[in-house]
């Protein structure tokens, strides 16, 4: 190992061989450090040692990746330097250059692309570009659709759609399918969990023993247990204080009876005696209490009752509001429901399958479900790894999986598939930090390992080993978050308790500073036009402002100096819909900010304009496009203009009118029809990327949005509008009709683009997403 010194565990999990293991890595424990110092004391064992290229180790992005790889070989380097002679060292070196490190979709790719003509793909496939992919996705969906139309003889669809949409459109029919498509695509053989989940709307299973009366009886019993906690708690309470007791004592032990019996029958899962108990659930009238002077306590029992009493009417009204006979007609309705959804999520799997086909392309989840079929296989009612799959796993020492705790089902089977059935599997992840659920991240896979593995001892596999030291943090930063997650991480809230084994221990050395205080502000929202995000917004910005103004400082190359606006990050959970009130709050301050936003390109001003250009010149009688930019600061025709030219003919195109406004002398308009005319040919021969840019060259636009605010992400906006035109017409369509068609469809659609990065300004605050940014790079990180 190298000289760094390691923790006992950290030891462990870089040393232990002969086994599955787990690595449960808390925030800032040096999981990367171990995973590479694990790679490399395989590769440099005396008595065992790994060829570099048998080894898969697999992370989570590309980047990961290739950092992975940076990391590893410069170990090997600093290895080389002191054993300069070593020919083992060498060898290991060259074979790093085809090493197996990547993300899980570059290694199926490889295995898809080497086996083309078993899985029926044209060999020249390419992965299809999301916007691309998602017109065919509309396309597909609307082809099935019409199809279920076209057959619905028995009804069956029609009563599909008036549940989904109450019979106004088929667009919650469409957005059902994409959600329950994607959701379905992260398990391994989805057809088949499909047709499993349909035997669940059996309408003859009682209904205590159903998934859902289960889950609410479950829930039931929790909300009752409370109920009566609460009450336990009120009766004590009023224990020595006679004129409680004679005015509330008698009707609050009775209410402790009757949720005591309900409670028994939920236990026993007599579900027609707890919707009758609920239904007539009577608390008892409360005796008269005058003169009583502990009015806080008085109110301390009524409201604890008001409680109780809001809980019952909601188990009553929500959960058992329908008896047995009820709740079975309501499965046995459901039944040809949901088969009828399912059939239709699978013929849409099947047409938006074969367009993608019909243009060479494949998506990344298409990817993962075409390695398992070359992978796994069905047999005897359970599935096995295929001879292929027995064969690459004997190709790999070991299988080094990162960031675990993303793994879905269907990524989770190819790995135990090529890991000699999860023999040889080597998985770090902190399912605390799992935050990609929402692209069906599995964290229960992680969980479901951690709670049945045994601790590491060396000898039993497969193992589990708990990386629990933070050298990254703070002590303060640490014990906050220590603080808040022992107060809400449960296994009932979170999927996991934050016990000892979970908590972060602070093990960076830091000088102690009585400033660094991580802090908690709740923000007060006032009743005003003004949204939540736009007053946390203004709080925040406030906060910034002053921490710039009171001096505050940062250490750098050893010495302080003052904070900047570029030492400072605004973490938000999602970017969307909070960005553009920071940004706002922010100026108003006077303060510069950036952000790197995902959505909002089509939206955004520059866009908007180029867009509008390009229609124009594909139909210069469409009159919005030209209006949009004519009044744009490309041309910059004044309200006053326009008016002037739209009386000149006030019933044709506004393009008829500007021809006459021409022919009547005005140059303006000569001018700018001139101009546009000479594009509007070029249009016929060049590609659209081209078009762009002699746009951008003629117009000097890329300027002029430069000195917009965030002048050099618009700037950049426009140069990815060429990359994407580009794209378009590599993918095969062609010429300015296709790429407007493709623009109106995506604004129809309400699909978007990734705007580009500018890599933001030199001294701006940051505003990021918790999926982009930890904020490790920042001094001063505020928590929105």
């Amino acid at each position: 190992m190298s000289e760094r010194s390691w923790t006992p565990q950290q030891a462990q999990a870089i040393q232990s061989r002969g086994g599955t293991l787990l690595v449960s890595a808390a925030a800032g424990s040096g999981k990367t450090a171990v995973l590479v110092e694990r790679v490399v004391s395989m590769l440099l064992d005396e008595e065992h040692p790994v060829d570099a290229d048998r080894l898969l180790v697999v992370t989570f992005s590309n980047a990961a990746a290739q950092e992975m790889r940076q990391r590893i070989d410069a170990r090997l380097a600093q290895e080389q330097a002191a054993q300069p002679h070593s020919q083992h060292l060498r060898h290991q070196r060259f074979l790093m250059e085809r090493a197996h490190i990547s993300t899980i979709h570059s290694f199926c790719l490889d295995l898809v692309s080497q086996h083309t003509e078993e899985l029926d793909l044209p060999a020249d496939f390419i992965l299809g570009e999301e916007n691309r992919l998602s017109l065919l996705r509309q396309e597909a969906a609307a082809q099935a659709i019409e199809a279920f139309y076209a057959s619905d003889e028995d009804g069956s669809f029609s009563d599909l759609v008036e549940l989904l949409s109450g019979g106004r459109d088929d667009n919650r029919v469409t957005d059902t399918i994409f959600k329950l498509y994607e959701f379905v695509r992260s398990h391994p053989f989805y057809e088949d969990w499909l047709a499993e989940k349909e035997k669940m709307y059996d309408p003859d299973v009682p209904v205590e023993k159903t998934v859902w009366g289960q889950t609410i009886l479950s829930y039931g019993m929790e909300a009752v247990e409370y109920c009566l906690q609460i009450n336990k708690e009120l009766l004590e309470q009023m224990e020595g204080i006679p004129e409680l007791e004679k005015a509330y004592g008698a009707p609050f032990y009775e209410d402790g009876q009757h949720l005591g019996t309900l409670l028994n029958a939920m236990r026993s899962g007599q579900w027609n005696s707890c919707c009758e108990q609920l239904q007539t659930f009577s608390f008892g009238r409360l005796g008269a209490l005058r003169g009583f002077e502990d009015d806080t306590l008085k109110q301390r029992m009524q409201s604890g009752r008001d409680q109780i009493k809001k809980i019952i009417k909601g188990l009553s009204q929500r959960q058992f509001c329908a008896n047995a006979q009820e709740f079975q007609e309501d499965i046995a309705d459901l039944r040809p429901k949901v088969k009828t959804l399912f059939s239709l999520v699978l013929a849409y799997d099947r047409q938006y399958a074969q367009l993608k086909k019909e243009q060479k392309l494949l998506d990344f989840s298409d990817l993962e479900h075409m390695a398992l079929r070359l992978l796994m296989e069905k047999a005897d009612g359970a599935y096995r790894p295929t001879a292929l799959a027995r064969q690459a796993a004997q190709d790999y020492e070991e299988v080094l999986v990162d960031e675990y705790q993303d793994t879905n089902g269907a990524q989770d089977m190819i790995f135990f598939a090529v890991s000699q059935n999860g023999g040889n599997l080597f998985m770090v992840g902190d399912v605390k930090q799992s935050i990609y659920r929402f692209r069906q991240a599995m964290p229960e896979i992680f969980m479901e390992k951690l709670d049945s593995y045994s601790p590491f001892d060396g000898k039993n596999y497969p193992a589990k080993i708990v990386l629990g030291k933070n050298f990254r943090s703070r002590p303060e930063v640490a014990g906050f978050v220590n603080f808040v997650f022992q107060q809400l991480m449960s296994r009932k809230m979170g999927e996991m308790d934050y016990g000892p084994e979970q908590e972060l221990i602070a093990a960076a050395s830091y000088p102690p500073d009585e400033k660094m205080q991580a802090e908690l502000h709740l923000v007060e929202i006032q009743d005003s036009p003004e949204s939540t995000v736009q007053q946390e917004a203004a709080y925040v910005a406030s906060q910034i402002s002053s921490l710039i103004s009171g001096g505050a400082s940062v250490w750098e190359n050893g010495a302080p100096r003052p904070v900047r606006f570029a030492d400072i990050c605004i973490l938000l959970r999602s970017v969307k819909n909070k960005a553009k009130a920071y940004r706002e709050a922010l100026l108003q301050e006077g303060i510069n900010s950036w952000t790197d936003s995902r959505n909002g390109f089509l939206q955004s001003r520059e866009i908007q304009v180029m867009t509008a250009f390009l229609q124009m010149l594909d139909n210069p009688y469409r009159d919005i496009p030209l209006l949009t930019v004519l009044m744009s600061d490309l041309f910059g025709f004044s309200p006053e203009q326009i008016a002037a030219i739209r009386i000149l003919d006030r019933r044709g195109s506004f393009y008829a009118a500007l021809q006459k406004s021409a022919e009547q002398g005005d140059e303006v308009s000569a001018g700018f029809l001139r101009q546009t005319q000479q594009l509007h040919r070029l249009a016929v021969s060049i590609p659209v990327a081209d078009l762009l840019t002699e746009i951008y060259a003629r117009t000097d636009y890329p300027a002029i949005v430069s000195a917009y605010p965030m002048g050099e992400a618009r700037k950049a906006n426009l140069q990815q509008l060429c990359s994407y035109a580009a794209a378009f017409e590599k993918s095969g369509s062609r010429g300015l009709y296709a790429f407007v068609r493709f623009l109106d469809r995506l604004s129809e659609q309400k699909t978007d683009f990734v705007s580009a990065s500018s890599g933001g300004s030199a001294d701006a605050v940051q505003i990021l997403s918790i999926h982009r940014s930890k904020g490790l790079e920042f001094p001063y990180v505020f928590l929105c």
